[in-house]
């Protein structure tokens, strides 16, 4: 369906352009009860304490995929309650403080790991 013309007097790229389907792109984002919906679903899977700090720390501090199997266990102060959060795609590295409730998800999960490896998130091979 060809788009209508521009009002007299603005130009074309004043005008929103619609999407195709409009009617189903109104929401691109999760509402706090289905983030927390979201996060309650992934305590009851194989590895609920690790899914869960996994989803948590990727919706509190925005990060990529990469970004948050990339972390690195000292990349977290537990003292300080602060983690080190190095940005891909030319993005800024910063600090991010640590919310009590990540906090102890985080010491939850590293308590439950035997191994020695640096990462945070670990597969089940390791």
């Amino acid at each position: 369906m060809p788009s209508a013309p521009p009002p007299k007097g603005r130009s074309v790229k004043s005008v929103a352009a619609r999407a195709v389907d409009d009617h189903a792109r109104r929401k691109d984002f999760l509402g706090s009860a289905e983030i927390a919906s979201l996060l309650d679903a992934a305590k009851h899977g194989r590895h609920g304490v690790r899914d869960h700090l996994l989803m948590l720390m990727m919706y509190r501090h925005g990060l990529r995929v990469n970004e948050a199997s990339g972390l690195r266990r000292d990349e977290i102060d537990l003292d300080q309650a602060r983690v080190w959060v190095r940005r891909l795609k030319n993005g800024l590295a910063v600090e991010h403080p640590i919310a009590g409730d990540e906090l102890r998800a985080i010491k939850r999960h590293l308590a439950a790991r035997a191994d020695g490896l640096p990462w945070l998130f670990v597969s089940e091979r390791g």
